[in-house]
């Protein structure tokens, strides 16, 4: 079974459907149907909501992807 951790993020308090608290209730759903298990320690996966919650732009996103794989981790979007 895989561990993973979540991540949510949000850019202003007007995302009612994107609210860190929707976010992270997806994310333990399709954590839970994929059979991941959610720990705060140690990870194999990074789920989060959507990709575009993963880093506030396209080269931060990059970099973050960069520095998983040199970790042998990945992220998923749901």
């Amino acid at each position: 079974m895989k561990q993973a951790i979540t991540y949510a993020r949000s850019s202003s308090d007007r995302q009612s459907d994107t609210s860190i608290e929707a976010q992270f209730e997806k994310i333990h759903k399709n954590c839970k149907e994929k059979g991941y298990v959610v720990v705060k320690e140690y990870f194999n996966v990074v789920v989060v909501y959507k990709l575009d919650r993963f880093a506030r732009n396209l080269y931060d996103s990059v970099v973050y992807t960069k520095k998983l794989g040199k970790l042998n981790l990945s992220e998923e979007g749901i």
